[in-house]
């Protein structure tokens, strides 16, 4: 799928998530997107596949 950070959802589990969203990508969302996300990643909790995440690089490179 699309490595849009503002469309969420990969057909490869195992890939750790590499973006995060921007301040200004974050505020572009629309309670539409939020909503779209949400129900995403809920259907991805509820049906197992876990996803692969660095959290700590992550807060290093949106800090930066």
């Amino acid at each position: 799928m699309s490595s849009n950070p503002l469309q969420p959802g990969t057909s490869d589990t195992s890939a750790p998530i590499t973006q995060v969203l921007t301040r200004e990508q974050r505020d572009a969302l629309t309670a539409g997107d939020v909503l779209k996300r949400l129900i995403d990643g809920n259907e991805r909790f509820a049906t197992g596949p876990l996803t692969s995440r660095n959290h700590s690089k992550q807060v290093r490179d949106v800090s930066n």
